[in-house]
């Protein structure tokens, strides 16, 4: 007997399981080096494969799944989107490219219906939807620019009757690029309008695309005259306010004045509550340390007149500097 022959007959002998090879097996009726056919089957049997398991799906995440699903069926555009996803990546539910679309159309249903009675919203999205291409729809630039006409046009008849937010989405509508047929002009005189009728974000808008230089030839002075405007207004949070300070603490577009930059810096530094309000003094920190001797001492100067600063008034930084513009709101901090 050979040593392959001595090695299969003491697997069997060991009840191991050997794996089949080409020329080991015996010929019907014939055995190898004697054994009997029987044992030689036992020692050649190969071995079953492992069946994979069924994937597991969260029970959490099934639930949430059921329930986006049963809103769905009621009708919710925003659930249909929710389940398509899931059915496409396998949230919650075995994935389904079939049953993703066939979600994504019903949705895309829904949005056209929509957007024929009226709803901007969804004409937006169909314009995007457009635009890009989709699970429900291909690209067509032409729809695209279908919806997005219809929206231009609605929001037009409200601006002209003196909407003011309506003015301002106009105005980005004619001057989105998209599809190279901006019209800057045109946006500019929307903006102009609805900064007249008192809208922030046309008046911060216009003042950094004169102070830019964005579609209009710069003009710092007119740049300043509106951040100055929107720099009263009540929802400004702060953006306004910043740039104002910082134009009268280098003279551009209005006169110096480093008393009221500084002012100005402090009154933003303290006015806002939560992590704006630390950020901002933060930041006011820095720019003392780095500004010229001339502007720290009227930051001094208005720390001693708020009672926040005992030190020397002598346009140097140093620690007690540091912590008295940080106590603006230490004290007063809130989320």
């Amino acid at each position: 007997m050979n040593a392959r022959g001595f090695g299969l007959m003491l697997g069997v002998a060991m009840g191991l399981s050997l794996p089949v090879e080409a020329g080991v097996l015996p010929n019907a009726g014939g055995g190898l080096g004697g054994m009997p056919d029987g044992a030689m089957l036992v020692g050649a049997k190969k071995k079953a494969p492992a069946v994979k398991p069924a994937e597991q799906i969260d029970p959490a995440a099934r639930a949430e799944f059921e329930a986006m699903l049963a809103r769905a069926k009621a009708g919710d555009r925003s659930a249909m989107g929710t389940v398509a996803s899931s059915y496409h990546w396998g949230n919650g539910v075995a994935k389904d490219e079939a049953a993703s679309i066939a979600w994504e159309l019903k949705g895309y249903e829904a949005l056209v219906k929509l957007g024929e009675g009226g709803d901007t919203d969804a004409m937006a999205e169909l314009a995007a939807s457009f635009a890009v291409g989709s699970g429900a729809v291909p690209v067509d630039v032409a729809k695209a620019l279908e919806w997005r006409d219809r929206r231009k046009s609605a929001f037009l008849s409200r601006a002209q009757a003196g909407d003011g937010v309506a003015m301002e989405t106009l105005a980005g509508i004619l001057e989105d690029s998209e599809f190279g047929d901006a019209d800057y002009a045109a946006a500019l005189g929307w903006w102009q309008k609805a900064a007249a009728a008192g809208r922030y974000p046309a008046m911060a808008t216009l003042a950094e695309k004169y102070d830019e230089g964005i579609d209009v030839p710069a003009d710092r002075a007119t740049a300043m005259a509106w951040y100055l405007r929107a720099a009263q207004d009540p929802g400004d949070p702060w953006h306004a306010r910043i740039m104002v300070a910082a134009k009268y603490k280098t003279g551009d577009g209005v006169a110096k004045n480093l008393a009221e930059a500084a002012r100005l810096h402090v009154m933003i530094a303290e006015g806002y509550g939560g992590w704006r309000k630390r950020m901002r003094a933060e930041s006011f920190v820095a720019d003392v340390a780095r500004a010229e001797p001339g502007y720290r001492k009227v930051v001094q100067q208005e720390l001693v007149r708020r009672g926040l600063y005992d030190g020397r008034v002598d346009g140097q930084p140093s620690e007690a500097l540091a912590a008295a513009i940080k106590k603006v709101w230490r004290s007063k901090v809130v989320e």
